[in-house]
Formats: C-alpha cells, structure tokens, sequence
C-alpha cells in the first residue's frame, strides 16, 4: 500500500474454517463519524475515495491478500 493510508479497526470475518465463507463489513458512513480527522475529511463533491480490505488467511501460501479495490466519488 502506497501512502497515505488510513485503517479501521480489525474484524474477525466470522467465516467456518476452510469454507471461505466469512465476511468483512464497513459502514463508511459510522467510520467518517468516527474519524473526524481521517485522511481526506472534510469530504467534498466530486472528491474520490479508495478503499481495499486487507486480510489474513493462515492456510493461503502467502498468509495476507487485499480484496478487490472499490473507488467511491461524492456525490451531493
């Protein structure tokens, strides 16, 4: 990851060993409310926003991997 970078808090997916069936979630909304002074804030119109999970699979061969990246542009 290239700075700058922000993260939230860590979560347990909840998902049943070996079934690849947990989830990860984030309420954006309730993080920016959380974070007043998170990278980017204030938020304008137009502005983009990047986010990617990034979590840690023990069996995986390389024990981390990053989700599939989301762009997020404001909107009035």
């Amino acid at each position: 990851m290239k700075a700058p970078t922000a993260r939230a808090a860590a979560q347990l997916s909840g998902g049943a060993v070996g079934s690849c069936d947990g989830t990860l979630t984030l309420d954006w909304n309730a993080f920016q409310a959380a974070n007043p002074g998170s990278l980017g804030s204030p938020f304008t119109v137009g502005q983009k926003v990047y986010v990617q999970g990034w979590f840690r699979d023990p069996p995986a061969c390389k024990a981390t991997s990053l989700s599939d990246a989301l762009e997020m542009t404001y909107v009035p």
